[in-house]
């Protein structure tokens, strides 16, 4: 039987999103975090992911939150990919470059920050690649670590300071969702960067324990960041009371590795983009 694809509308998206949060298994919380992110999002973009339809029922459907003009592209984030189980294999395929090719047309650069191995696979049969890209990480767990926290809370010469949203800088223009902006000043020298708390768990001795965190989304300086990394996260762990600090970065750095993301730009364009106005910038909530 031909299945129709199609944009997700207005009309349309409740339905979609509970398809989605009832395959994924959200909360309540989460299908109503979701909704309120994709509608500001997508505002001004006329869509908000594509469907697969036999017949009237849904059996397949996508997430495309915009991330805004980043640096150089305007920015399409896939996120939430999901089909009934009877409908995946070749359907899959044939949804996800259709939908690919449609939105590369436009102009857009189509990003993917939590693809699963499956979904690499599949992302990576229609066009996309591994974004040059990498996170740096540190964490407090250790007497030394624990130490230099404290010294960065006591030294008077370095500044973490919360500023206001701005989406209208004019290298980051995107929904930015629950990211805030700081400004970190080192010795005089000031590095602004956005962040957002986030949780994660950890496994230490057979135990499992969840604990708080901090993700650096975007950093202006990372040069001067790698310089004066310690003290950062040393000072935004102890003003979140975040146990672990994670900074995406385009360049590899000492403690880092590659961040797993994906990504399909059009010819001449970056094949980095930062997962500003990404799902990624959702607050984890409790299910």
């Amino acid at each position: 039987m031909v299945h129709k694809i199609q944009r997700i509308e207005a009309s349309d998206l409740i339905e979609n999103i509970n398809f989605i949060s009832k395959g994924l298994n959200w909360s309540d919380n989460r299908k109503r975090q979701v909704i309120n992110y994709i509608v500001k999002a997508n505002r001004g973009l006329g869509f908000y992911g594509y469907s697969s339809r036999n017949e009237s029922n849904i059996c397949g459907a996508m997430l495309t939150p915009y991330q805004g003009r980043i640096e150089d592209c305007s920015c399409v984030s896939y996120m939430a990919l999901y089909f009934e189980r009877e409908h995946r294999g070749l359907e899959v395929y044939k949804f996800c470059k259709l939908v690919t090719s449609e939105i590369k047309e436009e102009g857009y650069t189509i990003s993917s920050f939590s693809p699963s191995r499956a979904t690499r696979l599949l992302l990576g049969s229609v066009g996309f690649k591994s974004m040059n890209s990498y996170e740096k990480r540190w964490h407090i767990l250790g007497i030394k670590k624990i130490i230099s926290a404290i010294r960065s809370g006591l030294n008077r010469t370095i500044e973490l300071k919360l500023l206001m949203r701005n989406e209208s800088n004019e290298n980051i223009i995107s929904n930015l969702g629950d990211v805030n902006r700081y400004m970190f000043i080192d010795n005089g020298k000031e590095i602004e960067f956005m962040g957002i708390r986030s949780r994660a768990t950890i496994k230490r001795m057979g135990i499992k324990r969840e604990l708080s965190g901090f993700k650096i989304l975007w950093i202006e300086d990372e040069c001067l960041s790698e310089k004066s990394w310690n003290r950062l996260c040393g000072l935004i762990a102890l003003k979140t009371a975040s146990f672990w600090i994670t900074m995406i970065c385009k360049r590899k750095a000492k403690n880092s590795k590659e961040a797993g993301y994906m990504i399909n730009s059009t010819e001449g364009k970056s094949d980095f983009v930062y997962p500003l106005g990404s799902e990624i910038c959702l607050k984890p909530l409790s299910e």
